[in-house]
């Protein structure tokens, strides 16, 4: 059975060759683990003053690629979880965009700062949100939720045409 086969055939309560396993996306220590490498360089760069001055004053510019990221990272994912033998990985598509060399922001508003995952790796840590009072919330331009939806779409379709059938992508929009 192929590993969507398997999935489905559970869902639908038929019988299986073996039991079917999920990956939920696997965070930046286990991806360098299973990778057998060292922690990416990405976190010094972002806390070095030519890092800092860099991201700060290109955020926006930087943020215009986030999709290739995105990409880039759920690829991984999806490498890592079909090398450690799940059938499917959820991996999840959440747009942000840089504010400066110290935190990201999602498209509805939430603040995340960029710490230190315990391991040398960059990672996003929810921070606050933005949107405290019921004014604030009227003002917000909330992202259009269709071409949020596509532009998803599109990446997972990327992934779908890399991974065909090796392992079974279970898209996660967030939020």
């Amino acid at each position: 059975m192929t590993p969507a086969a398997r999935i489905v055939a559970a869902l639908e309560g038929k019988d299986t060759d073996r039991i079917p396993t999920l990956s939920l996306f696997v965070d930046p220590h286990i991806m360098i683990q299973v990778m057998g490498r060292k922690p990416s360089p990405i976190l010094k760069f972002i806390r070095s003053p030519i890092g800092k001055r860099y991201l700060d004053r290109r955020a926006k510019q930087i943020s215009r690629w986030v999709d290739v990221g995105i990409f880039g990272i759920m690829d991984l994912g999806a490498k890592i979880n079909h090398k450690m033998g799940f059938d499917a990985f959820m991996p999840c598509y959440w747009r942000f965009a840089l504010r400066n060399s110290e935190e990201a922001q999602d498209a509805f508003g939430r603040i995340f700062s960029i710490v230190d995952d315990g391991h040398g790796n960059a990672y996003g840590m929810y921070n606050r949100g933005v949107l405290n009072k019921p004014d604030a919330w009227k003002r917000w331009p909330l992202p259009e939720v269709a071409k949020y939806a596509r532009d998803a779409a599109r990446v997972y379709r990327l992934l779908k045409r890399r991974w065909g059938e090796k392992i079974a992508l279970v898209p996660l929009v967030g939020p």
